[in-house]
């Protein structure tokens, strides 16, 4: 079975009966700088937010121009998009040109679950870069829908009323953020998985129960991937062999992710009993990076652990596509020849080739849980 087939197989099955192609192809992307489309550099065009994002060398490999994607090309959803036979999903900021009729894309790089204003604010934790949480993208999302569903058109295509009830609602591998804030202000680790990584895994569970209530019955979740191993947290301090785990990343750091791994699978097992109707799967993120890391060599990565965009160590980080002084001397952060070559693009975000392993790891149904639905949606 071709790729194309096989996800449109797997994405209309949740919606319609297995086997029968989408007559509605319709997509709502959910998420932070791995599955933001161009959001933040809409939002934030200024060098001192996401403005970096429209300059090279990001989207050279595919788009050979930035679209204020964290990578060198496509995104996860990207792929996704394209086996369903459908276009990219256009930013939801991107009102002026663009064309919302098979979705859109909410996910905004440095998103949080947990409100910015409301839980990080009031105990001074802030961001590196501006940027919105969770509760902001569900705004935009039902600010969308009720324009969509009152004016029936407007300047951009929309879709209908059936549309939003059979469309797949992807709330991807949010709450990376909220862990990397908490560990950068010093939150103590045990307390981060006691009681901030519960915290995160409700604020997802309350949203997905809001886009229920507000019509959606069909949804992939997404877990976060792997953290400990990132460029930035690996190369910039001098860990201790006690600290390490078997992949050689920062043991604390990934057992962050594996219990936010258990707590939003537990999360998804009482949904699909509680919300009637409804369809879920489960994008293990965590597990296919996992995967990568061991195997790296397989997947045809010749670098495990350096960015292809950037520098970063103990002494020196500049940013990728960032210039900046250092000794008085003005430093570009490089690009390596093939990024193709790398898993990470930059300090913690990864490259168009992984992206493609991890898009073919959920059609597969090896990352995907269950990898095929069994029966539609009986909602419409």
């Amino acid at each position: 079975m071709s790729l194309f087939l096989l996800l449109v197989v797997i994405l209309c099955a949740i919606q319609f009966h297995l086997g029968v192609l989408c007559d509605h192809r319709v997509v709502f992307q959910f998420g932070d700088s791995l599955s933001d489309a161009g959001n933040s550099l809409l939002a934030f065009p200024g060098l001192n937010g996401s403005g970096i994002l429209g300059l090279p060398p990001y989207g050279e490999t595919f788009f050979k121009r930035a679209t204020g994607r964290v990578t060198d090309g496509r995104l996860v959803i990207d792929f996704l998009a394209s086996g369903m036979g459908v276009p990219f999903l256009d930013p939801y900021l991107d009102k002026a040109s663009a064309n919302f009729v098979y979705g859109a894309n909410f996910a905004t790089a440095g998103a949080t679950a947990l409100s910015i204003r409301d839980f990080y604010g009031k105990r001074n934790i802030m961001p590196r870069r501006p940027t919105f949480s969770f509760d902001t993208q569900l705004q935009w999302f039902h600010s969308f829908q009720e324009q969509a569903l009152m004016n029936g058109s407007t300047a951009y295509s929309v879709p209908n009323l059936r549309q939003f009830r059979e469309a797949l609602y992807v709330i991807g591998e949010i709450g990376g953020n909220d862990y990397a804030m908490l560990h950068g202000s010093g939150v103590d680790f045990l307390d981060i998985i006691k009681f901030f990584v519960p915290r995160v895994v409700h604020e997802i569970e309350e949203t997905i129960r809001e886009l229920y209530q507000a019509g959606a019955r069909n949804f992939l979740v997404i877990n976060v991937p792997i953290q400990g191993c990132n460029v930035r947290s690996l190369a910039t301090t001098d860990w201790s062999k006690e600290e390490m785990d078997e992949l050689g990343c920062l043991a604390r750091f990934n057992e962050v992710g594996y219990r936010h791994k258990f707590l939003l699978e537990r999360m998804v097992r009482k949904l699909r009993d509680e919300l009637p109707g409804s369809a879920f799967a489960t994008g293990d993120f965590l597990g296919i990076t996992k995967k990568i890391f061991e195997n790296y060599k397989h997947y045809g990565f010749t670098h495990r652990f350096e960015a292809c965009c950037g520098i970063y160590n103990a002494t020196t980080t500049v940013d990728c596509g960032e210039s900046v002084f250092v000794n008085g001397a003005r430093i570009q952060g490089p690009t390596c020849n093939d990024p193709s070559q790398y898993i990470f693009w930059n300090d913690n975000h990864f490259t168009e080739h992984f992206y493609e392993i991890v898009a073919n790891a959920f059609l597969s149904g090896e990352f995907l849980d269950p990898p095929i639905f069994p029966k539609l949606s009986q909602t419409i």
